[in-house]
């Protein structure tokens, strides 16, 4: 495993010879820091460590995108991580995976319980009724659709105007437990 200087001139003109789906350029400068290029053209720079005795390979991204010092500085960190006994991959997936957990909460703080409400709503259009395989009827949409109305309409059959639906569908969903949605209903 021969290992360069990356210069520009270098990563623009590595390729894949033919014959092979890949091939690898290492950095002299940066311990385990390669330029990945495949039979299809596609380049990236990538990390390879060993980690408990495995390696491990990590895409750090494309030529056109990371500069070669930004490139080597990535390279750097993951193989102070390695150093440390800790696999990137798996420091990417936590990372991933908190980022994925703090939208959701950032979700759930903001919608309301009309908005699942209509949500709900929705989702009965969509589906049959379970004892008659048919779709629900629009009497069953309406009714529930009426539990989260302003009121004050005129009504559609009869004198007066209609009354408010429950007034529990104005608050933010985290204040509301199953237990109070059961109640309201």
């Amino acid at each position: 495993m021969a290992k360069v200087s990356f210069t520009a001139a270098r990563v623009n003109g590595h390729t894949c010879p033919a014959g092979k789906s890949q091939a690898f350029l290492w950095d002299s400068k940066a311990t385990g820091l390669g330029l990945r290029a495949t039979a299809a053209g596609a380049k990236a720079y990538i990390f390879q460590g060993k980690i408990h005795g495995k390696t491990v390979r990590v895409t750090i991204g494309d030529p056109r995108n990371w500069g070669i010092d930004d490139a080597q500085e990535e390279a750097r960190r993951l193989q102070r991580l390695v150093d440390k006994g800790i696999d990137p991959r798996e420091r990417r997936a936590e990372e991933q995976a908190s980022h994925a957990a703090r939208q959701a909460e950032r979700l759930r703080q903001d919608t309301t319980v009309k908005d699942a409400w209509q949500e709900y709503v929705r989702y009965l259009r969509t589906k049959t009724a379970s004892k008659s395989k048919r779709p629900r009827s629009e009497r069953y949409i309406n009714e529930h659709s009426s539990y989260a109305s302003p009121g004050g309409e005129p009504k559609k059959r009869g004198k007066g105007k209609t009354l408010p639906g429950k007034g529990w569908l104005s608050g933010p969903a985290p204040a509301k437990t199953g237990h109070e949605v059961t109640l309201k209903l």
